[in-house]
């Protein structure tokens, strides 16, 4: 098997026997790249990694690389200690509730 990308589409080479594989892990045959397996969801080509030519490899792990960033960015977590001033006198947000509104504090900003 020989994973390649032409675009934004990962392409399979493989046997007819593999193509089992190809289709239970999600590409498609012929519909985005005609005579080959083929998918254009990068999660799904990187189930193949393994498989994959060094170029494609490099932009599977950059995307991922975003990808974990862009997580590391989102988190919220609150300092220890810290409350948030979100609800009326009297109440409280519960601890699951802090880090959304939190959260929501920051993309409103």
């Amino acid at each position: 098997m020989q994973l390649t990308q032409q675009g934004e589409a990962y392409i399979l080479e493989c046997t007819k026997a593999q193509g089992r594989i190809a289709k239970s892990l999600g590409f498609t045959w012929w519909t985005i790249v005609k005579d080959h397996w083929a998918t254009k969801n990068h999660f799904t080509a990187a189930r193949l990694y393994e498989y994959a030519d060094e170029e494609t490899r490099k932009n599977i792990k950059a995307l991922f690389d975003v990808q974990h960033a862009n997580f590391l960015a989102s988190s919220c977590a609150l300092p220890v200690g810290e409350k948030l001033n979100a609800c009326p006198k009297g109440r409280e947000l519960r601890t699951f509730q802090e880090a959304s509104v939190q959260h929501m504090k920051k993309v409103m900003e």
